[in-house]
């Protein structure tokens, strides 16, 4: 008698695995095994593999490619087979893969190991309620029922099942048309709001490209400049590769507002919302710190601006079927060739353009802090622009240079290294320029930092000065950390210039720009005076900066001197 199913190793269908007989050692190889009803006999073939897993994967790949089954009835197929050749010659090439996987998945572990007849609207209920108690929502479940519908759908179409049961879902077509939506829908107000707490410049883009195409958020972040048609100001929301789906993405019109910010990016691939000039996945985590700083309630989501302009165009009384376009909801009975030329047309949805157009200029009205009309600031011209007269320890031209370098979109530590100051002091303008403007933190894109990159180079400048040098943001240093920095081991006894009238020690306090700035360093050394690393631990308030150009250009002591990794050959007492 044949051994019971549940006996039976990694069984699919028919076949499963086992050794051969006297060689069930763990050396020896897996078999893939079946009854040969012709001979009457278990036959066996060698999966040449020890390892379990390995071999069941094995198994699957040659039941999947060699075993289908002619309108089988449901007792005889394992749900198993049905979810593989569903991922394995459909899903996998879908644009929802990964959801399909994540829903493969849950099928999969419930059901594994029992056939199609065992999925009955009793044994549905039992798993509607596994996966509730999982923290499934209904909709989650829904979602996750549906894949296993399509699985069972596709392999009665291709005659691999006789028939499919039919699998209910949770929520009824009228429980789904009275949900609420994603997220409740904006006003003019709170998005000037939004745009006013924006503290980062990608943040500001992604809001300005949600409220003119009033598309998803993930097309949205998809956006790169290839998909924008300069000449006919047109821009397709697929990225090139990617299959339409339900969720169809348009070609829409640019408004007059967002043209400059497109044109402001030259490089094809470069993403319009990006984080040092890299893409990102999601914008949940900056829109919530954004909403929070506006002072708004959790009801707005990122989807929050598509529904609210959809709602600003309705009440600009723009047509429906504009409205649908902008939306991708395509009108029953368009075909693809009409939405793939239709935008070429000189009026194409014209008026939700214009509709656009009034609603940011409400928009501008509000708006306290942001500039919606200059994708490029000129910070040159700014930083020299009149300012708040308050003490910051240097004087007005260096006042100007850290506020260019600020304006210029560079990191903090960069502006500190460059700048040859301490981390208070560019932390104090910085809050300067804030209550003049707003001021976004070090996320450059193609289109909004242009200094960041001045040579051109789009890599990290390679003089970064590294958090582990002398002077690094929050790090304190001892002597021996010092003369590992500026060379090795230093010769004081006979080398110190005649003349030492006095001794600059950089103690915590001694800021540069204030007791110990560039200028005082630079003069007492040319006049012979010793700069003593030893009086006292280097902390972040010494700049690594200030020591080397104050030490460029003149005699300097120190024995086997080093290279800098940062600033070059450096000889130093």
């Amino acid at each position: 008698m044949a051994k019971s199913a549940k006996n039976r190793p990694g069984q699919i269908g028919d076949y499963w695995l086992s050794k051969r007989p006297a060689r069930n050692s763990n050396n020896d190889a897996w078999c893939r095994t079946w009854f040969d009803p012709a001979t009457r006999q278990t036959t066996r073939a060698s999966l040449g593999t020890t390892d379990f897993h390995e071999a069941s994967l094995l198994l699957a790949d040659w039941v999947l490619n060699n075993v289908r089954p002619d309108k089988a009835a449901p007792e005889q197929v394992l749900i198993d087979n049905i979810l593989l050749g569903y991922w394995n010659h459909h899903a996998k090439n879908l644009p929802s893969a990964k959801a399909q996987w994540n829903g493969l998945a849950y099928w999969y572990e419930y059901w594994t190991g029992r056939t199609v007849a065992e999925i009955t609207p009793n044994g549905q209920r039992l798993f509607r309620e596994w996966l509730a108690n999982k923290g499934s929502s209904d909709g989650g479940i829904d979602r996750i029922l549906s894949v296993g519908r399509a699985a069972l759908n596709r392999a009665r179409k291709w005659q691999e099942l006789r028939e499919a049961p039919h699998i209910f879902a949770v929520q009824t077509a009228i429980m789904k048309r009275s949900r609420a939506p994603m997220g409740r829908p904006i006003t003019v107000a709170e998005l000037a709001k939004m745009m006013d707490a924006a503290r980062s410049r990608h943040m500001l883009i992604y809001l300005l490209i949600a409220s003119n195409t009033l598309a998803r958020p993930s097309a949205v972040l998809d956006l790169r400049r290839l998909q924008f048609d300069a000449g006919h100001k047109l821009i397709d929301l697929n990225p090139p590769g990617r299959l339409q789906n339900k969720k169809y993405r348009p070609i829409v019109p640019a408004s007059s507002t967002l043209l400059p910010w497109l044109n402001s990016v030259e490089k094809p691939q470069a993403h319009y919302v990006a984080y040092k000039r890299k893409s990102i996945k999601s914008i949940k985590q900056m829109w919530y710190i954004t909403r929070d700083a506006a002072g708004l309630d959790s009801g707005l989501t990122p989807y929050s601006i598509r529904h609210g302009m959809a709602r600003e165009l309705r009440k600009r009384r723009v047509p429906t079927e504009q409205i649908s376009l902008f939306l991708g909801h395509l009108p029953r009975g368009s075909d693809a060739t009409t939405s793939i030329y239709a935008p070429y047309e000189p009026d194409f949805c014209a008026e939700a353009v214009t509709a656009i157009n009034s609603v940011m200029d409400d928009v501008r009205a509000q708006l306290k802090h942001a500039n919606i009309d200059q994708p490029v600031l000129d910070a040159a011209a700014i930083a020299v622009q009149p300012r708040f007269e308050h003490d910051t320890g240097v004087g007005l031209t260096k006042r100007d240079e850290i506020r260019f370098l600020i304006l210029s979109g560079l990191p903090h530590r960069e502006v500190v290294q460059r700048a040859g100051v301490s981390d208070g002091t560019v932390s104090a303008i910085r809050q300067q320029l804030k209550a003049e403007r707003p001021v976004y933190r070090a996320s450059e894109s193609e289109s909004c930092v242009s200094f960041a990159c001045a040579e051109g180079d789009d890599k990290q400048s390679s003089t970064t000065q590294p958090i582990e040098i002398i002077g690094g943001p929050g790090r304190i240093h001892s002597f021996v950390k010092a003369l590992d920095f500026v060379g090795s081991a230093v010769s004081v006894t006979t080398k110190i210039p005649t003349k030492v009238p006095t001794i600059i020690s950089l103690k915590p306090g001694a800021v540069p720009g204030r007791s110990a700035s560039f200028e005082t360093v630079q003069r007492r050394w040319q006049k012979g005076c010793l700069i003593d690393l030893r009086a006292a631990s280097i902390t972040a308030y010494v700049s690594a900066a200030v020591l080397s150009r104050a030490a460029s250009g003149l005699t300097m002591i120190a024995s086997s001197p080093r290279v800098s990794p940062t600033y070059g050959p450096m000889q130093m007492v």
